[in-house]
């Protein structure tokens, strides 16, 4: 059966202060395992480029100048961009123009090899050819050097399109892509790392402060915390609660019950973030059973500077 105590701590919030803080105290980790994630996600990447670019790629640009018929169409230009012109370069009209021009070639095989791209200069279009047949491309390239100029005759906004910058054939890497595999990776780290943490902070129910304390056990008296800054606080609170009594103070409850017994109570020291409220509890019920008064608890070992944080004194 679930009793007052438990189903007060199922109500109360989430100490978001306290798993902050304690969260700050491994953010090393997280860094860590972000950077982990980085070599991973960039290792990832080339052991696939690897595996997919076994033979190598090759690739001509050629440069296209494009003069408009401006006295005939004032805005001409407006109509032709970067976009437009991936779609234009294939048109069924320079596709047959290119497959006329030079034999071997099929409209898929430059559907496959061919793409542009406009920088920004509306009059220069670059038209790249790219693939792993070295052949095909400069076959397809050699087409398009005789279609685009043959194509300007059927758009009425444009006068000519003739070759600015005949490109080279050269061998390129198209897997280009290392640093943002490496930035996926970290981040996917980061992420997995920042919600394992939360996640076990959540379920952590270890006692650090005083507020983890009450809310499980609200029938014990928290005397204070052993440190330098508050140790006052808890003299106070001895001397008030216990005063002149002969009290046992142990850690150990299981071998110290004896003397406990002797006595007119105990004080039970838990170490800062390393007993559980049920191991505590375990202990509570020990003491109990045995016919054992428990004065209160005291807290040792603890972090000065998480305290400090904590309660901002």
């Amino acid at each position: 059966m679930m009793t007052q105590t438990s189903k007060d701590s199922l109500r109360e919030g989430t100490d978001l202060k306290r798993i902050v803080l304690l969260f700050v105290s491994k953010a090393w980790i997280v860094a860590a395992i972000t950077i982990v994630g980085i070599i991973i996600g960039a290792l990832c990447y080339k052991v696939y480029a690897g595996i997919t670019d076994k033979d190598p790629t090759y690739q001509i640009a050629t440069d296209y100048r494009i003069e408009f018929d401006f006295e005939g169409f004032p805005n001409g230009m407006d109509f032709y961009n970067a976009y437009t012109w991936g779609e234009f370069i294939k048109d069924d009209k320079p596709v047959g123009y290119a497959i006329d021009a030079v034999s071997g070639i099929t409209k898929q095989d430059i559907y496959d090899y061919i793409s542009s791209e406009m920088v920004s200069d509306y009059r220069i279009l670059t038209i790249k050819v790219t693939g792993k047949d070295r052949e095909l491309a400069t076959k397809i390239s050699n087409a398009y050097e005789v279609a685009m100029p043959m194509f300007a005759n059927d758009i009425p906004e444009i006068s000519t399109i003739e070759v600015w910058t005949a490109g080279q054939i050269e061998e390129v890497n198209l897997h280009t892509r290392t640093a943002s595999a490496a930035f996926l990776g970290g981040l996917i780290a980061l992420l997995l790392s920042l919600f394992g943490f939360a996640f076990y902070y959540v379920m952590d129910n270890r006692i650090y402060t005083e507020t983890d304390f009450v809310r499980d056990f609200s029938d014990v008296i928290f005397l204070g915390y052993d440190s330098e800054k508050y140790k006052s606080d808890l003299d106070e609170n001895k001397k008030t609660i216990i005063g002149d009594k002969n009290i046992a103070v142990c850690e150990n409850v299981s071998s110290s019950i004896e003397d406990i017994k002797k006595s007119d109570g105990c004080v039970i020291t838990i170490p800062w973030g390393k007993v559980s409220s049920k191991a505590l509890r375990y202990d509570l019920e020990l003491l109990k059973k045995q016919g054992c008064n428990v004065v209160g608890v005291q807290m040792t070992n603890c972090n000065e500077r998480f305290l400090k944080a904590y309660y901002g004194r």
